[in-house]
């Protein structure tokens, strides 16, 4: 684990960020005025100043007395649930998710639209748009506390711009300004990252991924991709492509062709399309989640399937867990129907081919969040660009 420098609130010029850090060390746990000083280093006048503002602007509240130490109780400060909101939204090929938080971190709703066979992106952007249209009626609050929108896109996502570079589901997506058209369209800040990325945080944040420094997010509704968090930060790599783990080849020469255009792709063999065209053709059902229904009454075509994907998928985790070294490699998505039994077998995969030890110190998990994680993770991205960007500014 990455050794953390001090926070000290006194090398930022700005009232604004010292503001914000205030916020986000109250939603972690109640804190004093005096508890806030000693944690920033600012003088406790400073602080309180800064206190008396947020509390004018509705984002902390006083909360009562905590247990005094030699003197007076101090006045215990937390953040005020309604004092903002922020948006969460993910979608894929043909749906979409979007879910409201409060500052406390509540999901007050979650909502979910769907369109079917083929969409071009001007149907897809007005579902999308008309979802958060949706979502912000239901919520009933003034503009003005609208935090911001976090929005999960699959594909290549270059973040710092918001642009949506390429998605090989949708081939129309190519250069999507979605940062850009969502802020038009909503007057807020919007934060756009890839959807495998979002998830991985919102793992990281409120799932089996808690307390994982170093972790990754395996999964995916179209195809499978791996979101990546590298020392508590997510890894984008230099032009936005970590993660792409459905378009590492693992069967070479030949293989199945994959929508990238190339063959043998680790997506091409086993991913939601490719086991959603087997289960048909085998009758045992309409899904994926058909088959992991077979596999748990035994089905012997179906266990037959499940051992097939977890050898492939064994090779390419090895891989991930080669370069990254993981504490924890999370499965979800289309994966998450599956039993313990998938797992220990994967797990199996991964040890079979690591020297030594390495692929024994891994732990496989099962994702703990709903189908909407990475709405809810694209929340989190709100929350971090807003209220924590003094820790990513301090080193």
């Amino acid at each position: 684990m990455r050794s953390t420098p001090p926070l000290n609130l006194n090398n930022f010029r700005y009232r604004d960020v010292k503001k914000k850090c205030l916020v986000d060390l109250v939603a972690q746990r109640q804190q004093s005025r005096f508890d806030l000083a000693q944690a920033t280093r600012m003088s406790p006048s400073t602080v309180s100043q800064l206190v008396d503002e947020l509390i004018r602007d509705g984002l902390l509240v006083e909360a009562g007395y905590g247990a005094p130490e030699g003197g007076r109780p101090p006045i215990l400060l937390d953040v005020n649930p309604e004092g903002g909101y922020l948006v969460g939204l993910e979608f894929a090929a043909h749906s979409a998710f979007g879910i409201a938080q409060n500052l406390r971190g509540d999901v007050l709703l979650e909502e979910e639209t769907s369109w079917g066979g083929a969409a071009d992106q001007e149907h897809i952007w007005e579902h999308l748009t008309e979802l958060v249209r949706h979502i912000l009626a239901q919520l009933a609050v003034p503009a003005e506390r609208l935090i911001g929108i976090g929005v999960a896109s699959p594909g290549r996502v270059d973040s710092v711009n918001g642009v949506v570079e390429y998605f090989s589901h949708l081939p129309d997506w190519r250069n999507v300004p979605v940062r850009a058209q969502m802020e038009e369209a909503f007057g807020v800040p919007v934060h756009l990252d890839q959807n495998m990325r979002a998830t991985a945080l919102a793992e990281h944040v409120y799932g089996a991924g808690r307390g994982h420094e170093t972790m990754a997010y395996v999964g995916g509704r179209d195809g499978i991709g791996a979101g990546l968090m590298l020392n508590g930060d997510l890894f984008r790599g230099s032009s936005f492509t970590a993660g792409q783990l459905g378009h590492s080849v693992i069967a070479w020469p030949g293989g199945p062709l994959c929508k990238c255009g190339r063959r043998g792709c680790l997506e091409a063999i086993v991913g939601p399309a490719a086991l959603d065209q087997e289960v048909q053709e085998l009758g045992l059902g309409k899904s994926i989640d058909a088959l992991w229904d077979a596999c748990r009454r035994g089905e012997p075509r179906a266990l037959a399937i499940a051992e097939r994907v977890a050898q492939y998928l064994g090779v390419a985790l090895w891989n991930l867990v080669a370069f990254t070294d993981p504490s924890l490699i999370v499965l979800g998505g289309y994966l998450r129907g599956a039993d313990d039994r998938f797992l220990h077998r994967i797990k199996e995969a991964i040890s079979e081919r690591a020297p030594v030890d390495y692929g024994t110190k891994v732990r496989l998990a099962s994702t703990q969040l709903p189908a909407s994680g990475g709405a809810l993770g694209a929340a989190v991205l709100v929350w971090r660009n807003t209220f924590q960007a003094y820790r990513f500014a301090n080193g």
